[in-house]
């Protein structure tokens, strides 16, 4: 995805600066009463925003990426994960966790901290190859979408009869995306207060959507209104009662660092923090030494 595809929308906004940025993020934030957003940051404007499973070549429609998700989680049980103190777990808290130690799943990493999301999205691409260096930070408004993950067992005859999967069978039984939370996060989860967006891959996309594994419907706006909009609720106590769907802000690749070295100082967003386990560190500092490279250095 070219960063022309959020562009088009008309829901975008460059940033001209480092204030500009965070000013812009801050009157996101406070738009509407109404609104819930979940923020996640790209290190690319090229990146596409779709799921890791339907990424796997063949999985480009929802019945062939559900058989995949079930196959994986059939695997993933009869490996012996998925059981706790509570016992088994639903299908949705298992592919949360699956998601989060790298299994392809159709869930898509948010949070609800906007400068953790802002974090990722000025990061440099990683192994990438050819892409812009121009991070984007999204806004997405859930309000209105369905919430699984800490709802109660209903005592209806699909949920008795298939306990960990009645969550996720519900939630796909339409086209809204739904949000995923998890009543038990990891330390990952809970540094990056995290939580996930899914739903079923849309049958049609209207021309310029640029989401390809949620159903989120917009009508194209003019940029200048909407920042006519934000820079009006700025200045008055009385905020709007309409909504956005979703808002991608675009991060200048020169800007990066500067804004990198702003959420360290006054946000306390580093890497040390949003990973707080082994894997963290294995990733993020040059004291760990990982031990297919040993391998491959000896004589």
């Amino acid at each position: 995805m070219s960063e022309d595809k959020w562009r088009q929308t008309g829901w975008y906004h460059r940033a001209k600066g480092s204030r500009d940025l965070f000013s812009f993020v801050g009157s996101l934030g406070g738009y509407s009463s109404n609104s819930r957003i979940a923020w996640r940051g790209m290190a690319s404007s090229d990146f596409d925003l779709v799921s890791s499973l339907q990424r796997v070549p063949g999985n480009d429609t929802e019945p062939r990426l559900r058989q995949a998700e079930l196959t994986i989680l059939e695997a993933a049980r009869e490996w012996g994960l998925g059981f706790g103190p509570g016992g088994w777990m639903t299908d949705l808290h298992l592919l949360a966790d699956l998601q989060h130690y790298g299994t392809s799943t159709r869930l898509i990493d948010v949070t609800s901290n906007p400068m953790t999301a802002l974090w990722f999205a000025c990061q440099d691409p990683r192994d990438a190859g050819d892409v812009a260096g121009d991070g984007v930070l999204l806004a997405i408004n859930t309000a209105t979408w369905s919430r699984y993950g800490r709802a109660r067992q209903p005592l209806t005859y699909s949920a008795q009869d298939d306990p960990q999967g009645w969550e996720l069978s519900s939630a796909l039984q339409n086209e809204q995306p739904f949000v995923v939370e998890s009543l038990v996060p990891n330390d990952r989860l809970r540094a990056q207060e995290g939580f996930f967006l899914a739903g079923k891959i849309p049958d049609t996309l209207q021309p310029g959507d640029p989401f390809t594994s949620l159903q989120i419907p917009f009508q194209r706006t003019d940029p200048e209104l909407l920042r006519q909009r934000l820079r009006a609720r700025s200045s008055s106590r009385v905020g709007p009662t309409d909504q956005f769907p979703f808002v991608a802000v675009l991060i200048p690749q020169e800007l990066k660092e500067r804004v990198r070295v702003r959420l360290e100082n006054s946000y306390n967003r580093r890497a040390a923090v949003l990973f707080p386990d082994f894997a963290g560190f294995r990733d993020f500092t040059r004291a760990a030494v990982a031990r297919e490279e040993i391998l491959d250095k000896r004589p």
